[in-house]
């Protein structure tokens, strides 16, 4: 790593990170990197064809169900979501540059873990394929879509 740090909005039930800081240190952190990632997170938000606004992420953000992490110039963005047969960490938005997004995995895993979830799952671009996969990540399959109104 570069020294810069991740942060993370997991959670109450996330394991802490080394050096916990303050609830309130923490909201403010959260309010400064929502200010600096919010273009990218509604750019990114195109992508997901209107199924969120930037006041649901941010909502769903302090509310604990979406979970941000950000590094440098970039973010992600998970969703614990429980099925009947297991827990996912999926991660449903995620924008800048790979090498912050690789990096922040050191910390997906021990809050998946701690979520009891089998499985972290992320949407992404194609050409996040190789790089992810050398850390573990396999492509399952492609998504389609298609206006049905």
């Amino acid at each position: 790593m570069d020294g810069s740090t991740i942060n993370e909005y997991a959670g109450p039930d996330a394991p802490p990170p080394s050096g916990e800081p303050s609830a309130a240190d923490k909201l403010l952190a959260l309010a400064r990197d929502i200010k600096k990632f919010e273009v990218d997170i509604e750019e990114a938000l195109g992508y997901s064809y209107g199924s969120y606004s930037l006041d649901d992420i941010v909502k769903g953000i302090l509310a604990g169900r979406f979970h941000l992490y950000t590094h440098n110039q970039s973010f992600l963005i998970f969703e614990p979501q429980q099925s009947p047969g297991y827990m996912i960490y999926h991660a449903f938005l995620a924008g800048g540059k790979l090498e912050d997004l690789l990096e922040m995995q050191t910390r997906v895993k021990p809050v998946a873990q701690a979520l009891n979830a089998k499985y972290a799952t992320m949407n992404g671009r194609l050409g996040w394929k190789k790089p992810l996969e050398k850390l573990g990540w396999e492509a399952r399959y492609l998504v389609m879509y298609k206006e049905v109104t």
